[in-house]
């Protein structure tokens, strides 16, 4: 797992699911994020996309549930540099 890609990847789960520096859970996913619900995920997904430039199917955007289902989509999309 690329470094870089899984602190942007938190950072961006941090900020837009509003989630507390204080309460950061150790795995972020839809069971242990109290906010991650349809309209963030949507925004997640939009972000990300944005972000790395690439543009995620809704059939593969339903799939993505966690920060590590996320950052393991990336890695098979986008070349990383480290």
């Amino acid at each position: 797992m690329n470094n870089n890609l899984s602190n942007e990847i938190r950072n961006i789960l941090l900020k837009l699911l509003k989630i507390d520096n204080k309460n950061i859970p150790l795995i972020i996913d839809t069971e242990s994020a109290e906010n991650w619900d349809s309209l963030n995920h949507l925004m997640i997904i939009e972000e990300i996309s944005k972000k790395y430039n690439i543009k995620i199917p809704t059939s593969d955007s339903i799939n993505l549930l966690s920060e590590k289902e996320i950052i393991n989509y990336l890695e098979t999309k986008i070349k990383w540099q480290e």
